[in-house]
Parts: C-alpha cells; sequence; structure tokens
C-alpha cells in the first residue's frame, strides 16, 4: 500500500474558502430560523393561534389551532382538538 494514499491531504485554499462560505451560508440560515420561529411565536401568542406539531398527513407545516380545531396550512388537514 503506498503510503501517500494514507495519509490525509490538507484543504486546499479554494476547498478552505469553499468550507468558509458554507459555514456562514449554515449560520446565517439558522440565524434566519431562529427570527422566524420567534415572530411567529409572538403572533400566535398575540392572535391566541396555537402552533401545534407537524402536520400527520403531509409534514410540510406545523398545524395552528384556534377554536378547538387545528388545520395544516400547506395541505388543509383538519380536525378537532
Amino acid at each position: 500500500m503506498d503510503s501517500s494514499s494514507s495519509q490525509s491531504r490538507s484543504p486546499t485554499r479554494t476547498q478552505r474558502e469553499a468550507q468558509r462560505s458554507l459555514h456562514h451560508r449554515i449560520a446565517t440560515l439558522e440565524e434566519n430560523q431562529r427570527t422566524l420561529e420567534r415572530t411567529l411565536h409572538g403572533l400566535a401568542i398575540e392572535t391566541g393561534v396555537i402552533v401545534a406539531g407537524r402536520c400527520a398527513r403531509c409534514g410540510k407545516a406545523d398545524m395552528l389551532g384556534t377554536d378547538g380545531m387545528v388545520h395544516c396550512p400547506h395541505c388543509g388537514n383538519r380536525h378537532s382538538l
């Protein structure tokens, strides 16, 4: 076995720059997600809407509850609490 193939190679400058860019993009996306979650929580409190778990039918949105009913804003799935 060639000893050079078993040694780990350090990333190139381009790879390091790409990795830094990805880390920055991930950090930005995570902060945007936290901002949206705080905003949604505030809106739910102000409007009296309950934000329930993920829709069991489509899985693409959280269920919203009002007046004893919950519904999915994405697919329209609806049922009573």
